[in-house]
């Protein structure tokens, strides 16, 4: 449970990551 969670966490911060990427690109 405790390593989904942290892969949970990873997956959404690389998604944020990308959100704010492209907010700067546009």
């Amino acid at each position: 449970a405790m390593i989904r969670a942290q892969g949970a966490i990873v997956g959404w911060t690389a998604t944020t990551d990308q959100v704010l990427e492209g907010i700067a690109n546009a």
